[in-house]
């Protein structure tokens, strides 16, 4: 799902996306904002094989305010060589995570960078934001914020 230059915007609804038929692989959520949807972002997966997602221990802009410093859980899926990163700013700390601004959709790392639990990106943006991450899988399943 949105995975094109722009992406879509899913705002307002119950769910931001959800996976209601079988297809177990193979739903890729990209390069969408998704926000303000008071049930969660990206939900209800009970027809689809779930990717865990990282906790996000901190984000922060370095002190030559050029990049951004995310630490992270590992992931516990382990069959993946490669991710696909997208990396949201919020204006707010919503109850549920979100992404209301993409920062940089569809980062290439390997598990080996999964492995660091430190993602670092160039970053000129406001250092007081949110940060939120979704992380997509060989098999092109993103887990939720």
């Amino acid at each position: 799902m949105g995975d094109s230059d722009k992406g879509n915007t899913i705002s307002s609804n119950g769910y931001g996306v959800s996976f209601l038929v079988n297809t177990e692989i193979g739903n890729p959520v990209i390069g969408n904002t998704i926000f303000d949807n008071p049930n969660g972002s990206i939900g209800q997966y009970s027809n689809i094989q779930k990717l865990a997602s990282p906790t996000l221990f901190s984000a922060y802009v370095n002190s030559t305010n050029d990049s951004l410093i995310i630490n992270h859980s590992g992931i516990s899926e382990t069959s993946s060589e490669n991710f696909l990163v997208d990396i949201f700013s919020n204006s707010s700390s919503p109850a549920i995570p979100q992404g209301e601004n993409i920062i940089k959709s569809k980062l290439s790392i390997t598990s080996d960078d999964l492995s660091t639990k430190t993602l670092a990106i160039p970053y000129t943006g406001s250092s007081n934001v949110f940060i939120s991450t979704t992380f997509t899988d060989d098999r092109l399943v993103t887990s939720e914020f």
